[in-house]
């Protein structure tokens, strides 16, 4: 642990072409509100057919960055979102950090102010992340419990068996969603190598390491970020506005409460 009780991190960041201009868009926040991200390692999970050059990647400055170009299996013909969120799960083999911190491209820092507690690292979870209430497909988490029983590491735990319509779009449990998530980097890495290479048994990072932590009883916690400075924003021209609208009220004085609910 830090002096602050905070562990080091990883900032670990999934770009193609379409996520490299939402980071432009939220880049400014993070840089302005969350010192921390600017004070530990950076590293980029590069989609390697994307065409994103390092120029453009100079672009983001940041004092201790690193470049993953994930290409994934090249015998696959996963679609490109199933290999990139492989890529998240298994380019943490590259993270030197106790924890990681997975941060996606449309989440807006909204404001300056505490965004990271030290007791949420208390009793070394697996990871830290907010609540969230389904999963999608429905049959996921039935794919997920085949997978396991076929993976000895797995198979000594027992199935989640939660029950599902296979007429429905989700199933509602609760579980996690990872657009601001602290991994600890051992865990995930040992739950990657049971994954096996490139691949992951549902396209779904935060799907797949829920399992793997449910299923196992592996402590972890959760917190809703959203309270913590967060905003989670869908669209282009939303982002750059909220963003824009986070940095003109705190050059105005204003500010943006990083505890709102």
């Amino acid at each position: 642990m830090g002096n602050s009780g905070i562990p080091p991190f990883t900032t670990v960041v999934g770009l193609d072409r379409e996520h490299i201009e939402e980071l432009r868009a939220v880049w400014p926040t993070w840089v302005a509100f969350r010192p921390e991200i600017m004070a530990n390692p950076l590293l980029f999970v590069v989609d390697s057919f994307s065409e994103i050059t390092h120029e453009e990647l100079q672009w983001f400055h940041h004092p201790n960055a690193q470049v993953k170009w994930w290409v994934g299996d090249p015998e696959s013909s996963q679609p490109q979102r199933d290999r990139m969120l492989a890529g998240l799960v298994h380019s943490v083999d590259f993270v030197r950090t106790p924890y990681y911190l997975k941060l996606d491209t449309d989440c807006v820092a909204i404001g300056p102010g505490q965004w990271i507690e030290s007791h949420w690292f208390e009793n070394d979870p697996v990871f830290v992340t907010s609540p969230w209430g389904y999963t999608k497909p429905a049959d996921a988490l039935h794919r997920l419990d085949k997978w396991g029983d076929a993976t000895p590491e797995i198979a000594v735990f027992p199935r989640l068996n939660v029950p599902f319509d296979p007429a429905a779009p989700r199933v509602r449990h609760r579980r996690i969603i990872s657009y601001v998530f602290f991994g600890r980097t051992d865990w995930t890495q040992k739950m990657a190598s049971l994954a096996g290479d490139c691949r992951l048994p549902v396209p779904s990072q935060d799907t797949f390491l829920w399992y793997c932590a449910a299923r196992r009883e592996d402590f972890f916690r959760t917190v809703k970020m959203k309270r913590y400075g967060w905003r989670h924003i869908n669209g282009l021209s939303r982002l750059r506005a909220e963003s824009m609208r986070a940095l003109q009220h705190t050059e105005q004085g204003i500010g943006a409460g990083a505890c709102t609910s």
